[in-house]
């Protein structure tokens, strides 16, 4: 990451076929936070903020999938 709250920051996104007629989407995070032992403390609640983003953002894409 070149700016931002994270030290280390990965996303990936994988798309997985089931039974021919729909796909998944599952996102892979990686981060860490900086500030060293200090920066571990807030690692629990970054993980629950980023829970709450993508499960907002899964639902806002079916919606639109769904709109269409």
């Amino acid at each position: 990451m070149l700016t931002g709250p994270f030290k280390k920051w990965g996303h990936l996104h994988k798309f997985q076929n089931i039974n021919g007629k729909q796909t998944e989407v599952v996102d892979e995070i990686e981060f860490e936070i900086p500030y060293g032992k200090l920066g571990m403390l807030f690692e629990g609640y970054a993980y629950k903020q980023l829970q709450k983003i993508f499960e907002h953002r899964k639902i806002s894409t079916t919606k639109a999938l769904n709109d269409n």
